[in-house]
């Protein structure tokens, strides 16, 4: 799983690495400037961002055995600030390029520089 998350951290956090629990086989540590720090102790943001790029790398793992499946955020990204976003944004365009990607959200400026194409749900009166 790593060598898929490696390259997607790198877009957000460059020269980082992420630690991974034996028992989950999920993100513990996130090791920056040869800092490590336990993920419960980071922000929510970053919590969320690693969250994110972990279920891209798993993604692409079940695309490259020859299952592809989709990835669904709803409303994600609500703890980052603009920058984080942006850098998001060109993880989610790199997976994109073989995923399908489903963004749900009331955040259209957030999330307008993902393009692809975008539903909306009107009700009508009767």
């Amino acid at each position: 799983m790593l060598r898929e998350l490696q390259p997607l951290l790198a877009i957000l956090h460059p020269g980082a690495s992420l630690g991974i629990d034996d028992s989950t086989l999920l993100p513990a540590t996130l090791t920056r400037d040869g800092q490590a720090e336990a993920l419960e102790i980071l922000s929510g943001g970053t919590r969320e961002q690693v969250a994110i790029l972990t279920r891209l790398a798993f993604a692409r793992l079940f695309a490259a055995s020859g299952r592809p499946v989709p990835v669904i955020l709803d409303d994600a990204l609500v703890h980052s600030d603009d920058d984080r976003i942006e850098a998001m944004c060109d993880a989610l365009h790199r997976t994109a390029r073989d995923q399908q990607i489903l963004v749900l959200t009331c955040r259209q400026r957030a999330f307008a520089a993902l393009g692809g194409e975008r539903a909306e749900v009107r009700v009508e009166s009767v």
